[in-house]
């Protein structure tokens, strides 16, 4: 299995797998994690018409530390499938 690391865009990337990474909200641990701009997240959610943060909800993901949650793509965009991997508190 080959890995790549890359920053291009999304659109222009055909691989099977694209990993976000989030942090638990800070003093509600109950509350869905945040898809930040810096992180890619929030681009990958705009272009899937909100379907990862969605997926994040209806899932009840809260971004602890080791929690992953994958979320097919459904050919809308070049990843096959997106792994939002949880990093706990941001430190």
């Amino acid at each position: 299995m080959d890995y790549k690391f890359s920053q291009e865009s999304f659109e222009k990337t055909s691989t099977d797998i694209a990993f976000v990474v989030v942090f638990a909200r800070e003093g509600d641990q109950r509350a869905t994690p945040v898809l930040r701009k810096a992180d890619g997240g929030e681009i990958l959610d705009k272009a899937l018409n909100s379907q990862l943060s969605r997926t994040l909800k209806d899932q009840e993901f809260k971004g602890k530390e080791g929690e992953i949650l994958f979320v097919n793509t459904l050919g809308k965009i070049g990843p096959k499938n997106i792994a939002v991997i949880g990093l706990g508190l941001q430190k």
